[in-house]
């Protein structure tokens, strides 16, 4: 019947707070907000067939909401009937606290900044992305927003920009800088005094610049600009902790995910002891490596003071080599040939690239080599004019003329043409001595 649950692990009944005697008598449709809640998910899903890492929230037995994030699936007969949904939860509680946390942090950083005696531009790879009112005072212009988007290196006098060089390249060493001279423009090109001091911040979860500047061309403002120094030292102060506890709360964030998803490959991995089925085998190993090619981005960026991007040549070769080992079992003698450019990938980016890699290189060690002792493997990954451009080959027995990859009715491969579509890139295949696919996307969409 309609919001009956057929089956459940006890993670899913441990998350929503029931025991394991509890399933049979749960209506699904009481784990929402609302009726209308679940009847627009159902929608969903079906119209899509696979839902991945949609964030909903669920009612707990003790009638507490929980933030989960829900990977589900459609699941059809041999006559194309639907007969089911089959999914998965990752308790996302904690990491929401987090961001609430995250986003009260900015909020008060950036009261903070606008309530400052002193001008302040927050700048990352030389534009303005911020300014304060007291700023766009100091350099004449008529509101913050004017600032927005200008090389903030073409404020400062050109013999001053070196100067500028070495204060940043101290604070990437750890040595602080003090406030110095400079002499910047306004809007209409005339020049004015100021004491200014860089200091680096995590403005918005990126690496940025703050400049806090005080105008002294008014040499009655000089000894009354000592006292204000000494404040925005200490307000310096301030943001430096800010941004190292931001820091700790994005690690933190990533860390707990990295963790979530190492326990439900653990489950997965018990469950699979009480399966006599090789298909059903293969099916709940397929899952783990997927969930392992996420975990393993966020373990990288754990185990980086960048917690945006990640160098995923490495992610790659490390992905690659583990999927092989967990296959191959010693049957066949798999070659690794990497061609890998080092190249950095937004989470936005890395996280769809990865489930495609898992599902390209797991489709070949199942099906790729049947009958055979030996295989390769081939793999390059590069950017030409801010292009993407990914490529797995494989020399075994490739795919039957009459398949369309692009409308096939396997999930791994649909799987990876959803998951092309989320990186707004193409996709094509070429089928000589085995299959090779090359998927293209822009680096920064």
């Amino acid at each position: 019947m309609d919001g009956e649950i057929l089956e459940c692990n006890p993670a899913f009944l441990e998350i929503l707070g029931y025991s394991k005697n509890d399933y049979k008598y749960i209506d699904a449709y009481k784990l929402h907000l609302t009726k209308k809640d679940r009847i627009k998910l159902i929608k969903k899903i079906k119209s899509k067939s696979y839902l991945k890492g949609e964030k909903i929230t669920l009612i707990s037995k003790s009638k507490k909401p929980i933030s989960v994030l829900l990977n589900s699936s459609v699941i059809i007969d041999s006559k194309g009937s639907f007969k089911y949904f089959e999914g998965s939860i990752i308790d996302i509680s904690e990491q929401d606290k987090i961001q609430k946390k995250l986003e009260k942090r900015e909020k008060e950083y950036k009261e903070l900044i606008n309530s400052s005696s002193f001008g302040i531009v927050i700048t990352r790879k030389r534009k303005i992305i911020f300014s304060n009112q007291k700023a766009s005072n100091i350099l004449n212009y008529d509101n913050p927003n004017e600032l927005i988007g200008l090389d903030s290196l073409e404020i400062l006098l050109s013999e001053e920009i070196n100067l500028y060089d070495n204060q940043i390249e101290d604070l990437k060493n750890g040595i602080s800088v003090p406030f110095m001279n400079y002499s910047v423009k306004k809007k209409d090109g005339s020049l004015t005094d100021v004491e200014c001091k860089p200091s680096l911040i995590l403005f918005e979860e990126k690496k940025s610049i703050l400049l806090s500047f005080l105008d002294i061309s008014d040499k009655k403002k000089i000894e009354a600009a000592t006292e204000k120094i000494k404040a925005t030292e200490k307000f310096n102060s301030i943001l430096e902790t800010q941004h190292k506890e931001k820091e700790g709360l994005l690690k933190e964030a990533h860390h707990r995910v990295k963790n979530n998803m190492q326990i439900i490959s653990s489950i997965l991995n018990l469950q699979s002891n009480y399966i006599s089925k090789p298909e059903l085998t293969s099916i709940i190993m397929d899952s783990q490596n997927r969930i392992n090619s996420m975990a393993l981005i966020h373990e990288k960026l754990y185990n980086t003071n960048d917690f945006s991007n990640i160098y995923f040549d490495t992610y790659i070769s490390d992905l690659s080599h583990s999927l092989v080992s967990s296959y191959n079992y010693g049957k066949i003698d798999i070659k690794l040939k990497l061609k890998l450019e080092k190249i950095q990938l937004s989470l936005n980016n890395a996280i769809p690239l990865g489930l495609i890699l898992n599902e390209l290189i797991s489709n070949s060690l199942k099906y790729a080599f049947t009958d055979r002792e030996k295989g390769r493997l081939t793999i390059s990954f590069s950017c030409v004019n801010e292009e993407i451009i990914f490529k797995f080959k494989d020399d075994g027995i490739g795919l039957p003329k009459e398949i369309d990859f692009m409308k096939t009715k396997t999930l791994g491969l649909q799987l990876v043409n959803t998951l092309v579509e989320q990186l707004r890139g193409e996709i094509s295949l070429k089928i000589k001595n085995g299959v090779c696919f090359t998927i293209k996307f822009n680096r920064f969409e």
